[in-house]
């Protein structure tokens, strides 16, 4: 069996069945169809762990493999990668690995694989630097109350018997004590060096200013360490503190040399994985709220009637994702919807979300939604308007409306990218912020 010189790539999009995938991996990778089936199968298995979704999300059918709910880019196996793309960029559109990296650093539903390395090339590395960096502070973080201590053995000098005292130094001691040998469970260790090396490598990279300062935080709590050796970097942490092997795994291959992009080349990056219809969530959050010119909170909750169980009464709420206007009733709802319905080529909203957006209505006493889905790319499409806000449906209900808009994100990724998308979604919000 013959390998290729770097990993073949497997590249799909979400929620689009995708027929052939395993049989050309299995041509292009010598591994039989079999195999990269069961591997698919247990990437799905490990996703829904991760992830915690409710099934996994990576099914393989008779001749074909779907993938919902999920997007990013991982290893398989030493020789096999899986790319996945957000259904609202897909994989044709050029630059969708740079918007998906943007949209990855915006959401708080990403997750970094530092164990499943993927090939990468070299290249502009800013949107990257950011995720890796707040992938670093957070786990650093979420930790640090059980600092990664390591036992050696450090020379001193000092009068007090606190260690393997030097035999000559007890009959000719020094003007400041026995010179002795003390061993030591602190901080300043390998593992510690190799964290705070990765920081120092990202710092210059980062555009992110609040990520510069988790950064920044993390290094002044690390300090003082020495140098890191490449070298001599062990690949393992202590058992007794196995909570920070992913941290350390991520910190090598930062400070073993970072400076990639995720096209395939010769190159290896972290694997990254993220819920795509929970970054959708945070990115309409966003949107709203830099867009929109009134006061906006999110996931607020309010009371929509009274459950009655074995005589004991609870209050039931909903949780609309966005609510504009302090007042009450609020001025407009805005709910992010991920799934919507194609019917004769033809956009509609789900009846089920309708449902759910009345139940909003009749909570708050508002009288208008907007519920805002991903616009899917689609065939014959020009250069994309980023942040285009598109109607595509009403709903009227005595006095209440339900507004469907289709939200563009291509094109997020560049210059001046999230501010044109924030004034798009701004703009298709203004007609309804105004008094019914």
């Amino acid at each position: 069996m013959t390998h290729s010189a770097s990993p073949h790539r497997c590249s799909i999009v979400e929620y689009q069945e995708a027929e052939g995938v395993v049989a050309a991996a299995s041509t292009a990778t010598g591994v039989p169809e079999t195999v990269i089936e069961r591997l698919l199968t247990a990437t799905g298995e490990r996703l829904r762990e991760s992830l915690r979704t409710g099934s996994p999300p990576v099914q393989v059918r008779r001749e074909s493999v779907l993938v919902a709910d999920v997007a990013g880019l991982l290893r398989l196996s030493p020789v096999l990668e899986l790319e996945i793309a957000p259904k609202f960029l897909g994989n044709d559109w050029q630059t969708w690995r740079e918007d998906f990296f943007v949209l990855a650093t915006l959401s708080r539903h990403g997750r970094v694989l530092p164990r499943s390395r993927v090939s990468a090339g070299h290249g502009a590395r800013d949107d990257l630097a950011t995720l890796i960096g707040r992938s670093i502070a957070g786990m650093y973080w979420e930790n640090h109350r059980r600092p990664l201590r390591t036992y050696r053995r450090r020379p001193t000098v000092e009068f007090t018997y606190d260690g393997d005292v030097d035999e000559e130094s007890i009959a000719v001691p020094e003007a400041d004590g026995f010179r002795q040998t003390r061993v030591t469970f602190d901080r300043a260790n390998r593992f510690n060096a190799t964290i705070q090396a990765a920081v120092v490598e990202l710092l210059p990279e980062v555009r992110d200013s609040e990520t510069r300062k988790q950064l920044s935080r993390v290094y002044d709590a690390l300090a003082p360490q020495r140098q890191a050796s490449q070298r001599h970097r062990p690949r393992t942490v202590p058992t007794r503190a196995r909570v920070w092997q992913p941290l350390y795994d991520l910190s090598r291959q930062v400070a073993d040399g970072f400076g990639l992009h995720l096209e395939r080349g010769g190159l290896s990056a972290p694997g990254f994985v993220m819920n795509t219809w929970r970054c959708w969530e945070d990115l309409v959050f966003l949107g709203a709220r830099a867009g929109a010119s009134l006061q906006v909170s999110g996931q607020r909750p309010f009371t929509l009637g009274e459950r009655t169980n074995d005589g004991i009464k609870t209050s039931v709420s909903v949780c609309p994702d966005v609510t504009v206007g302090a007042e009450s009733p609020p001025v407009l709802l805005v709910d992010a919807k991920y799934k919507g319905r194609v019917e004769r080529g033809r956009t509609r909203m789900a009846e089920a979300d309708i449902y759910e957006a009345m139940a909003f209505l009749e909570a708050t006493g508002a009288e208008r939604i907007v519920l805002a889905y991903p616009r899917i790319p689609r065939a014959g499409d020009g250069v994309p308007t980023t942040g285009a806000c598109t109607e595509f449906e009403r709903v009227v209900i005595g006095r209440r409306t339900i507004i469907g808009v289709e939200l563009e994100v291509r094109g997020i990724s560049r210059a001046g990218g999230f501010r044109a998308f924030t004034s798009g979604m701004g703009a298709g919000l203004a007609p309804w912020l105004t008094a019914p």
